[in-house]
């Protein structure tokens, strides 16, 4: 069912979208009256069913560090995220500036000159060089996660995002635009 609201704060407008690591709605922050993006992710659903409650409290505030970090990301290509927390149920959620009329980069690049498409993949491939400087992986990198609004490049979607040195939550991301290394098991 949908929660009209979250932590006495967002109040969710509409669903947007819906994939393997969560939803995300159009929402309006209650406190500052923007309306942003919500997305709640999946990933607790495994960690509720552990037998020991240290491991998952462990691995919240591993999830919280990686959101404070999301936070404080500032790039011109990456989707500003906002804020960060965990609901009354435990689902954990960030928020995110909200995108009024993006494209997909394949949708946008249809019909534009082979200069403005250069361009496009110029601003695109800024986003994950400057995420790898921050010791992130991105982990979805694919087409449906770069959005134009604008002729401006935003990467978004960073439920799968995990640190150069971490191990992560396995192989996960999209199969069709996974790194051949990952899927032969190498880092």
């Amino acid at each position: 069912t949908l929660q009209l609201m979250i932590n006495d704060r967002y109040q969710l407008l509409q669903l947007l979208g819906a994939g393997s690591m969560g939803q995300v709605y159009c929402a309006k922050d209650q406190r500052t009256g923007q309306v942003v993006a919500l997305k709640r992710v999946q990933v607790l659903d495994a960690i509720r069913g552990r037998s020991k409650r240290s491991a998952a409290e462990d691995d919240c505030r591993a999830l919280a560090r990686e959101f404070q970090l999301l936070v404080s990301l500032r790039h011109p290509h990456i989707v500003n995220v906002i804020d960060f927390g965990f609901d009354v149920g435990d689902q954990p959620f960030y928020t995110m500036e909200f995108l009024h009329n993006a494209q997909s980069i394949v949708a946008y690049g249809r019909d534009i000159s082979l200069e403005n498409k250069k361009e496009l993949l110029r601003q695109m491939f800024t986003a994950p060089t400057h995420l790898h400087q921050q010791d992130i992986l991105h982990r979805d990198l694919k087409p449906e996660n770069v959005m134009v609004v604008d002729g401006c490049v935003k990467l978004l979607d960073f439920g799968l995002s995990a640190g150069l040195t971490n191990a992560g939550y396995g192989l996960q991301g999209t199969v069709a635009y996974m790194a051949p290394e990952l899927l032969k098991g190498r880092p």
